[in-house]
């Protein structure tokens, strides 16, 4: 008799089995605000292998360049460029450092000669972001050999929206200032070209952050784990 019952009971244990892991894997809705460029890299570096792994979390993003506040928002969490220090949120780095890039089409070059320096881009057209927060403008950082520049831009198109800098540049209008994931397909395939290269300014990377308040659901931890960076990755 046990012998004719073992595979049934088999079945009633791996049926158990398949359930329990189930009933663990995460599932429901994270709300996300990020801003426009950073939908654009989320979207294309992290959220193909995310979907596979968490097939019934779903991702929601609301696109906003400003500083909006999680809370009232209705938002899990942010992800920002930068670091944020508020003293209520925790934040975790989600990319490595890496660089800005100085960017045009080369339609653009027909007419002018490319800057050797950063003081030569007030000979230029400057197409450059609006931060939506403060509404200040973005004030280009330039490093090389140890020494910083700053440069005070006069733009000649402005918009807080890193997206439609991408494609005024694309368009030829100008030069502009983007983090070098947002450019690096453009720059392969030749629709931009680069400047200033050797005194391109390093950049922190971005970073999720969330109130420490805020209970972690199973579906948020997934989102936290598989983008946190890890060096080397």
């Amino acid at each position: 008799m046990l012998a004719v019952l073992k595979p049934a009971i088999e079945d009633i244990d791996a049926s158990v089995d398949t359930l329990a892991a189930l009933r663990v894997q995460p599932s429901g809705r994270v709300r996300l605000t990020v801003s426009h460029e950073t939908a654009a890299w989320l979207a294309t570096a992290w959220l193909p292998e995310f979907a596979r792994s968490y097939p019934d979390v779903v991702v929601e993003l609301g696109l906003d360049d400003a500083l909006t506040d999680i809370v009232s928002g209705g938002y899990d969490a942010g992800i920002r460029q930068g670091r944020l220090v508020d003293k209520d949120m925790i934040s975790v780095r989600v990319s490595a450092t890496s660089h800005v890039a100085v960017v045009a089409a080369p339609t653009y070059f027909e007419r002018l000669s490319r800057p050797q320096s950063p003081r030569d881009l007030g000979a230029h057209r400057l197409l450059v972001y609006r931060f939506a927060s403060s509404g200040a403008l973005h004030r280009w950082e330039f490093s090389k050999g140890g020494k910083k520049r700053s440069v005070a831009v006069r733009p000649a198109f402005v918009a807080n929206g890193a997206d439609v800098l991408l494609r005024a540049a694309l368009g030829g209008v100008g030069i502009t200032c983007l983090l070098e994931e947002t450019v690096e397909g453009h720059l392969a395939s030749g629709a931009l070209v680069r400047v200033l290269e050797g005194w391109s300014p390093r950049f922190e990377g971005h970073f999720l952050y969330y109130p420490s308040t805020r209970h972690m659901t199973a579906a948020l931890r997934a989102v936290v784990d598989s983008l946190r960076h890890r060096p080397g990755r």
